[in-house]
């Protein structure tokens, strides 16, 4: 039996929450988690969905270029991210976020996958994370304020969790 222990703290596990915010949950599919349960150092938010270019004219949108709209978007999920940080477990400058949106995908009123990936890591190097209740709200904090302030108010994309 504590071979079968030592096996299982020895592997490392992926923890996997789902986030289920009803304003949210016909437009993203939202995660977070860990990559190893046992010895916490980062945080991972992965928050997917299929988005629909709207029908805007605009200065930034040179000939259907969305280039510059999407690392405006990326810029802006960084640092409203780095803004709703409080608490003291995670660190702003080491903060990766990864937005997946391909601009030859996107064509006018035709849906494209649109993936979200944001990772928060320790504050203190070499240390653990605690994930404790206050921790867990303020990840979800982070997830609103992203969906919220940024994704839902988008004036070039609108989000939905399928494609039909």
């Amino acid at each position: 039996m504590e071979k079968i222990a030592e096996i299982i703290k020895s592997k490392k596990v992926k923890v996997c929450l789902e986030f289920n915010y009803e304003k949210f949950k016909n437009k993203f599919n939202i995660k977070y988690g860990t990559i190893n349960k046992f010895d916490i150092r980062s945080i991972y938010i992965n928050i997917n969905s299929w988005c629909k270019v709207l029908n805007k004219k605009d200065d930034d949108l040179e000939n259907n270029d969305y280039n510059i709209i999407i690392r405006k978007l990326n810029k802006e999920i960084r640092q409203t991210i780095s803004q709703s940080i409080r608490n003291k477990s995670f660190s702003r400058d080491k903060l990766i976020v990864s937005l997946t949106l391909r601009n030859s995908g996107l064509k006018m009123f035709k849906k494209t996958f649109c993936n979200l990936e944001i990772n928060l890591y320790n504050r203190i190097a070499n240390s653990e994370i605690v994930l404790t209740d206050s921790l867990k709200k303020e990840i979800e904090n982070i997830i609103n304020e992203v969906i919220r302030n940024i994704l839902n108010k988008n004036k070039y994309f609108e989000f939905y969790l399928k494609k039909r």
